[in-house]
């Protein structure tokens, strides 16, 4: 027992030999970089030389072994985001506004000098990462023959699951969710194949001059990081290279300014964290929704510290303190804190639970509803509806998850199992990669399942064969049977023309 623990200690107390590692992390995001920053930290301190694409650059000296190529700059593409999502007509819209702005966000990106000597393969990798919503920027596996690992903030696609050979959807619903998760699996499908992945291929056709296609480059992946706990996200069937690595994110060490700690220490009954993300902006949704929020947290006996980025909110509420930005870790850790009402953002919601705040979820788009759902579902959160809400519905929902102990105490047991596993998220993410640069990939253990055709995958040769079968055998007997019946028709025939033949 003890060597064990020691060989442990030692795995993992000890770098591999220093490989040359080449992160892309280019969507304009704050959530989908912050992710995956202990991750990239850890590489470099243990002796990796970690060159990063990304948004959101740390800027530490202390990680000497990290290069961050910066493309914060495209953070302007996403303005306007929450003025585009107030005049969203349907959910179908989603897809095309992801692809469109995702597609947006490359070219900007790619056009830039630090991008272009990379592609142009000036440079030795023994590893790339890349973000899943980028699958075309695998290409560079290819451009430096080195494996790939896709990571993903979040869910993934269920066209990312089948290139792995992981069933492509989720453990069925019962009734009418049943049949609503099957017309959202085939709009998937539908808008992968026909919208996003061609949209994709004709850029990297355009940009890197090859026929090699984004499923081709999907189904090259050696691992997929997944950040999701299944004890938070559900269960689900998964092959050996997709792993699970979502993790209790560490506060940052950036302090909580003087006077917002203490506004937030006088909150003796406690306070209300207000906060719709990172990408939905409070000062541009729209006025009636506002007016509707705004006038539910008059109404409510609490202090609210709301995430407002404006210079100035008419009729401010005496129990409203407004914050341009605030950090959120340390906020949703304050022991006076009774509540967060927010978008149903991934990363927010996983910070909730590892704090045990229960939620009010208003969600906007994206994945937000089914984050809501879910976590509605666990009875940690109550969600509503943002077209049709009312200041007394919003009231009551807050009032609801306050009043109700239940939401608290199941939050705090789900804290419990998510936190009770055999190693971090994060031990885990740096013991497969190292394991990916120890080998020089994994595709050992791909799923064969992966490389079937459709027609295998669902045993329909089998079927086919089995249905041949059976089908030959009906007919022999069939005929056999035929046969028979007509012999003794016959016999009975000849009989009975004898006894004719003897009474005449």
């Amino acid at each position: 027992m003890c060597i064990a623990l020691v060989y442990v200690f030692i795995m993992f107390a000890s770098p591999s030999t220093g490989a040359n590692i080449l992160v892309i992390s280019p969507t304009p995001v704050y959530s989908h970089q912050t992710a995956f920053f202990e991750l990239w930290t850890e590489l470099s301190l243990r002796g990796h030389n970690v060159t990063l694409i990304t948004t959101n650059p740390m800027n530490d000296p202390k990680l000497r072994n990290l290069t961050e190529i910066d493309m914060k700059h495209t953070y302007d593409l996403m303005k306007g985001v929450t003025s585009i999502i107030n005049h969203m007509t349907s959910i179908w819209n989603t897809y095309e506004y992801i692809n469109t702005y995702m597609l947006a966000i490359f070219n900007e990106q790619i056009s830039q000098p630090r991008f272009q000597e990379l592609v142009e393969g000036r440079g030795n990798f023994n590893l790339v990462l890349v973000n899943s919503q980028h699958p075309q920027l695998l290409i560079f596996g290819k451009i430096y023959n080195c494996p790939t690992i896709l990571f993903s903030s979040f869910y993934l696609y269920g066209y990312n699951h089948e290139a792995q050979g992981n069933p492509s959807h989720t453990i069925a619903h019962i009734g009418y969710a049943r049949l609503i998760s099957t017309v959202f699996y085939l709009r998937d499908w539908y808008s992968v194949t026909y919208e996003l992945l061609p949209t994709r291929d004709r850029a990297l056709n355009k940009y890197f001059n090859t026929s090699v296609t984004v499923r081709e480059l999907l189904r090259d992946v050696d691992l997929v990081f997944l950040n999701t706990n299944p004890a938070i996200h559900g269960a689900r069937a998964f092959g050996p290279t997709t792993i699970e690595i979502g993790y209790e994110r560490k506060p940052t060490s950036i302090k909580l300014e003087k006077g917002l700690k203490q506004f937030l220490d006088n909150a003796n009954d406690g306070f209300i964290y207000f906060s719709l993300g990172s990408n939905i902006k409070s000062k541009d949704i729209t006025r009636s929704l506002l007016k509707t929020i705004i006038e539910a947290i008059k109404e409510i006996p609490y202090t609210f510290l709301y995430k407002y980025e404006g210079d100035y909110l008419d009729d401010k509420p005496d129990n409203v303190r407004l914050v341009k930005w605030a950090p959120q870790c340390q906020i949703l850790r304050h022991p006076n804190i009774k509540l967060f009402v927010t978008q149903g953002g991934f990363q927010s919601m996983e910070e909730a639970i590892y704090s045990a705040v229960p939620m009010v979820v208003i969600p906007f788009f994206a994945d937000q509803e089914h984050n809501g759902r879910l976590m509605e579902s666990k009875g940690i959160a109550k969600v509503v509806n943002r077209k049709s809400l009312t200041k007394e519905e919003l009231k009551g929902a807050i009032k609801e998850v306050l009043r109700n102990s239940s939401y608290r105490e199941t939050i705090e047991r789900l804290r419990q199992l998510a936190r009770d596993v055999p190693m971090t998220g994060l031990e885990k993410a740096i013991w497969w990669t190292e394991y990916v640069i120890r080998h020089k990939g994994a595709k050992h253990l791909r799923n064969p399942v992966a490389d079937l055709p459709l027609y295998q995958y669902y045993l329909l040769d089998v079927i086919g064969v089995l249905l041949s079968i059976v089908v030959v055998f009906v007919a022999i007997a069939y005929f056999i049977t035929k046969m028979f019946f007509m012999m003794v028709v016959m016999r009975l025939r000849i009989q009975m023309d004898t006894v004719d033949k003897k009474y005449l």
